[in-house]
């Protein structure tokens, strides 16, 4: 009996040892892929949208930045100077729509017509003057001067009285509607030019789009800045990943979510990470990629979200990577 039951656990302790054996050699295999990388991160530019000369730059490089901090400042004197002038024509511009629309007052009808009327009385006196001249020159009776300065009078008296005419004519009918539209038509205008002036005073000042680090400063205070120029390059801190390549051989054991552990050399704790993104089209292996075996002519890359970003962490640092454990039975 004792034989018998010796036996047994020879059995089960070579059963267990093989397990193990097992386990550690082809179950973990997976957990063993070591990859290399570097952390990276996302950076953005900022500039523009328009010239001008730069007033203030509030950080350099290396400096942390707060999302919505002033970064930079350009001189709007100028702008600031069209933008009062043109609202000194709004201004003027809506008082003569006020006019338009509301026509003439009573007085002013009145004031023409008495105009009309003197220019008709004058126009009697100088026919009247005219006729007599001319009948005087048939016979004689007066000189070539005196006929043609009456004449002259006479024309210049039907010219007055067209005049206020057709100004008594307008003031009693009022306005066109056709001239009505084109001075609302002016003021839209002119409040739109205004309203393109207050965006640019706007945009004239750079405020961060994201927390990060300044990365590269490419102006200078008094420089003068082109549409579209880059002034400042951010690197975000509150996004980071690890860019790393995995040959065709193992593309198996990695997956979108799997959990990998990120070393670094800057702190002793690994940070926590999770693929992804893994290509879906092969590449040659880059030249910057570290490995311990012999690189495959074509590979995958994959990308890993680091999870606990800390101040430690910088971008283009090298990192070394490893499936974490707890993905073992994944």
């Amino acid at each position: 009996m004792k034989k018998k039951l010796t036996i047994a656990l020879i059995i089960l302790l070579i059963s267990f040892i093989s397990y193990k054996i097992y386990s550690n050699i082809f179950l973990k295999n997976e957990n063993n892929l070591t990859f290399y990388g570097n952390i990276d991160t996302r950076t953005v530019n900022v500039g523009f949208r328009f010239l001008g000369k730069i007033e203030n730059i509030t950080k350099d490089e290396g400096e942390i930045v707060k999302k919505d901090e002033i970064l930079v400042k350009l001189d709007t004197a100028s702008l600031e100077k069209s933008l009062e002038e043109l609202n000194e024509k709004i201004f003027a511009s809506k008082l003569e729509l006020s006019k338009l629309q509301t026509g003439y007052r009573q007085e002013e009808i009145l004031e023409a017509k008495a105009a009309m009327e003197e220019a008709i009385e004058n126009l009697n006196k100088t026919k009247d003057t005219y006729n007599r001249q001319a009948n005087l020159f048939k016979t004689k009776s007066t000189s070539e001067e005196n006929f043609t300065i009456s004449q002259l009078n006479y024309k210049q008296a039907l010219a007055t009285l067209d005049k206020a005419k057709a100004l008594y004519e307008l003031r009693k009918n009022g306005y066109r509607d056709e001239d009505i539209k084109i001075q609302e038509s002016n003021l839209k205008s002119l409040e739109i030019q205004a309203e393109k002036l207050k965006i640019d005073l706007n945009d004239s000042v750079i405020k961060a789009p994201v927390d990060g680090v300044i990365l590269t400063r490419f102006k200078e205070i008094g420089a003068i800045t082109n549409a579209g120029e880059s002034i400042l390059e951010i690197a975000k801190t509150d996004e980071f990943w690890v860019r790393a390549y995995i040959d065709e051989k193992n593309l198996g054991n990695i997956k979108p979510g799997l959990k990998m552990s990120i070393q670094t050399d800057s702190r002793s704790e690994n940070y926590e990470g999770v693929i992804g993104f893994i290509s879906p089209v092969a590449e040659f292996t880059p030249k910057n990629i570290e490995t311990q075996e012999l690189r495959a002519d074509l590979v995958y890359s994959f990308r890993v979200i680091v999870k606990n970003p800390d101040d430690k962490i910088r971008q283009g640092m090298p990192v070394t990577l490893k499936i974490a454990q707890n993905n073992a039975n994944n």
